[in-house]
């Protein structure tokens, strides 16, 4: 599981900088996102929690990554205005 992990990092880091599969980024991020969780399940699954913590964890993991990706949104778009305002945005599509 843990090569599949590294593979899909790595293809989803290829992929944002020339695209391997056009078209299909929902399909690909839904496979990955699937092979992800079932990971993250196999390890909280091997540490034998009982229900209340397994909830707690997987509230905090899910918690977690949603503010990541609120962090890296936050960080990402006053660049992107900047770009806009000045005629210099990077070609999108």
């Amino acid at each position: 599981m843990e090569a599949f992990i590294a593979t899909s990092i790595l293809i989803g880091a290829i992929h944002a900088i020339r695209p391997l599969f056009p078209g299909k980024e929902a399909l690909v991020a839904g496979v990955f996102g699937l092979g992800h969780g079932m990971a993250f399940s196999f390890v909280l699954a091997e540490m034998h929690l009982s229900a209340g913590q397994l909830a707690t964890s997987l509230l905090g993991f899910n918690l977690g990554i949603e503010l990541v990706q609120l962090l890296l949104v936050c960080l990402a778009c006053p660049r992107c205005w900047c770009w806009h305002a000045c005629g210099c945005s990077p070609r999108c599509g």
